[in-house]
């Protein structure tokens, strides 16, 4: 799932398109207020690209942590230590 949200976003990115999933209003119609619209859009986008790779990330470390066989030595360190790296 995660991946797949993530290549939709980047697509639209790449595209410079509008997700429908995107709904801004701006007043106005002139040139001014269509950048503004643009960047709000842009934001939004990169927010949930952000977003996205913040959750692969967060489950990535939670299957590893997790994992009966833990077979990285790292993982085993840091799962036996309760080290927090903040």
């Amino acid at each position: 799932m995660s991946n797949a949200a993530i290549l939709y976003n980047k697509t639209y990115r790449i595209k410079q398109q509008i997700p429908t999933c995107v709904n801004t209003r701006v007043n106005g119609n002139n040139a001014r207020c269509q950048r503004t619209k643009n960047a709000a859009i842009r934001c939004r986008i990169n927010q949930e690209l952000m977003f996205q790779y913040a959750k692969k990330k967060k489950t990535q470390r939670a299957i590893v942590y997790n994992s009966p066989g833990m077979h990285n030595p790292l993982a085993n360190y840091m799962a036996t230590h309760s080290v927090d790296n903040r």
